[in-house]
C-alpha cells in the first residue's frame, strides 16, 4: 500500500521500494542547533555523520557559522587564525548553543562564503569547515528521511532533490553511512527552505511521501 503527497496537483506515483518514505521535521531557531531524533540510537548515529552541521538563522550579510566545540581551540586562537586567512571578515559573534560552541562570522564580500565552507580555516593539523547561515526571512526545516531506497548517492540524491523540491528549496541533502562499513542504510536528511518565493508555490509537507521511478 502506498501513501501519496496530499495535493491534487501532484499525481500519485509508486514508491521505489514499495513503501513510503517517512520524514520528521524540526524548525530552526536563531542560535539553536537542530534536534531531529528522539531515541538514543538515532542520536548516536547522527553524531557520527560528517554532514551533521550547524544550521543557524541570522540577519547578517554574507554570514557563515563555525562549530569549534570539538576542535580543542579557544575563541582567541580561532579568531586569530580566521582573521589572518580571511581579511575580508567584518564581524564575529561567539555563542554557546546548548552544548555547542559556535561562531557566527560576517564577511565584507560574498566570495569568501563558499571558500570558508569548502576550504575552511586551517589551524595546525586540523581544518574547520563553515556552514552558511540563513536569512531572517527564511523558514528552514531539517527533515529526517527514512526508508529510502538503497542506491548510490549519485543516483539517489538527484531524485531526493527533485521530489523534495515540490515542498521547498532544497539546500542540502545528507545520506547516513554506517561508520564501520560505510554502507548506506536507507536513512538521510534534507535541509529545506519552505518560505514563499515570488513566482514559486510550494505544496504542504506530509508525513509520508512517495518517491517515483525515473
Amino acid at each position: 500500500m502506498h501513501s501519496t503527497i496530499n495535493n491534487p496537483r501532484i499525481s500519485p506515483q509508486p514508491s521505489l521500494n514499495g513503501s513510503p518514505t517517512h520524514l520528521h521535521t524540526a524548525r530552526i531557531a536563531r542560535g539553536k542547533p537542530v534536534t531531529i531524533f528522539d531515541d538514543a540510537s538515532a542520536k548516536a548515529e547522527l553524531a557520527q555523520q560528517k554532514a551533521n552541521q550547524m544550521w543557524i538563522s541570522s540577519n547578517e550579510d554574507n554570514a557563515i557559522v563555525f562549530d569549534i566545540t570539538d576542535s580543542g581551540l579557544d575563541a582567541a586562537q580561532f579568531f586569530q587564525a580566521l582573521k589572518s586567512q580571511y581579511p575580508s571578515i567584518v564581524g564575529a559573534l561567539g555563542q554557546d548553543c546548548r552544548d555547542r560552541n559556535i561562531a557566527i562570522i560576517s564577511f565584507d564580500t560574498i566570495e569568501d562564503v563558499p571558500r570558508a565552507c569548502s576550504e575552511g580555516v586551517v589551524i595546525g593539523h586540523q581544518t574547520l569547515l563553515a556552514t552558511p547561515t540563513f536569512g531572517g526571512d527564511s523558514n528552514i526545516l531539517r527533515l529526517h528521511l527514512d526508508k529510502l531506497p538503497l542506491r548510490r548517492a549519485d543516483k539517489l540524491e538527484p531524485q531526493v532533490q527533485e521530489v523534495m523540491g515540490h515542498f521547498g528549496r532544497v539546500i542540502h541533502i545528507g545520506l547516513y553511512m554506517d561508520p564501520q562499513f560505510q554502507l548506506f542504510g536507507g536513512k538521510g536528511f534534507v535541509m529545506l527552505d519552505t518560505a514563499p518565493k515570488e513566482g514559486i508555490e510550494y505544496i504542504p509537507l506530509t508525513h509520508k511521501i512517495d518517491f517515483c521511478e525515473e
